[in-house]
């Protein structure tokens, strides 16, 4: 088709809108990424806004879900209609307007693969409560509930390029999720064995083995601070062996 060259670039751009950026700049005049965990998704500017996150939320998986929409429109078939679905959150995560530096396109994938299989994101969102449930953690919940997409799009018959692109587009906003998150050890622990257990797509054995670093540098830097006990030292001009707790 002569538009097959134009729905990767269409779709790029269109998920690259950063739509949580935007929303706060008007609502706020302030920049999204120097709050909270820096991110412009919509679980971040919900934290600073919860009618602004939950709009920010519909925005970005809106713009997965038109990105697989246009791609139908122009007459693509299931291999171009993924393309678009893997450009999106591509656009999402990398947008060339914030030096690619964007969100994790967890929203922006929901919406994206909603265009493509109904049936297979319903049951993704059930497991992604199921997970949030047990864990409390969006972000162990995200990534889970990412990963198993491409085995119910297979349980459901959904046409291979859909496997496929869906497990690329999956990936990327896996890695994108499990780069930057620093969850308490204990925690991660019980959700590397619930990932485990419950997927048995390659992606979920593969954040198992990715989250067994539990914590960046910066996490870990903070738990040896906290857990460091008072240092002691002599009290100055006191009696001698007179302790004082460090400050």
């Amino acid at each position: 088709m002569p538009y097959e060259s134009v729905i990767p670039v269409v779709s790029y751009l269109l998920g690259s809108i950063p739509f949580g950026l935007l929303l706060i700049k008007l609502s706020q005049g302030k920049d999204i990424r120097s709050f909270g965990s820096g991110n412009i998704g919509a679980t971040n500017v919900f934290r600073k806004n919860r009618l602004t996150g939950i709009l920010t939320l519909i925005l970005d998986a809106g713009k997965g879900y038109l990105a697989v929409l246009i791609a139908g429109w122009l007459g693509a078939d299931p291999f171009w209609q993924a393309i678009a679905a893997v450009a999106a959150i591509a656009g999402h995560i990398f947008p060339v307007w914030l030096k690619f530096t964007g969100g994790k396109g967890v929203a922006t994938g929901c919406g994206a693969f909603l265009a493509l299989s109904p049936p297979a994101v319903l049951t993704t969102l059930v497991l992604f409560v199921l997970v949030l449930v047990l864990t409390r953690y969006i972000s162990a919940a995200s990534i889970l509930a990412t990963a198993m997409f491409p085995v119910w799009a297979y349980v459901y018959g959904d046409p291979w390029p859909w496997l496929v692109w869906g497990a690329a587009g999956a990936s990327i906003s896996g890695f994108a999720l499990a780069e930057t998150r620093a969850m308490h050890a204990v925690s991660m622990a019980r959700t590397r064995m619930l990932v485990f257990l419950i997927s048995p797509s390659f992606l979920g054995r593969l954040f198992y083995e990715i989250s067994r670093v539990d914590l960046d540098d910066g996490a870990a830097r903070a738990l040896v601070a906290y857990e460091k006990p008072p240092e002691i030292r002599p009290v100055a001009g006191g009696a001698a062996g007179a302790p004082e707790l460090g400050r």
